[in-house]
């Protein structure tokens, strides 16, 4: 590369030429930044999304402080594990459900949000 972009590193070359905007909508397009925690949480939701079928089926809760990437895990994940649709772009299987809990939880807020999030 002769035109002084050599300190890029080689997997953004590509990326030079787009469109500012296109370049732009890839800065704020979500990234992960990998680290041992978060891995750990991401391998452990991959588990359990792969268990088979039982009558008490494991689970897992995740918690910490605001701020601390919990949600970013999830989003993650669901990114890896997108849905199935048929050729009509009808989802045919949900592999992940994602909601967050209401500021003040009730039964009434908690179902009303699986069941949007279930696009019912």
């Amino acid at each position: 590369m002769a035109n002084g972009l050599e300190h890029l590193h080689v997997g953004v070359w590509s990326y030079l030429d787009d469109s500012p905007q296109a370049r732009i909508n890839r800065l704020y397009a979500p990234k992960w930044v990998s680290y041992a925690r978060g891995n750990e949480a991401l391998a452990r939701m991959s588990h359990l999304l792969n268990h088979p079928p039982s009558g008490r089926m494991p689970c897992m809760l995740l918690h910490g402080d605001s701020n601390m990437g919990k949600t970013m895990i999830v989003e993650k994940f669901v990114r890896d594990n997108p849905d199935i649709c048929n050729e009509f772009k009808e989802v045919e299987v949900r592999k992940t459900v994602h909601l967050q809990m209401p500021a003040n939880p009730s039964d009434e807020k908690l179902y009303a949000q699986i069941i949007e999030a279930l696009g019912i």
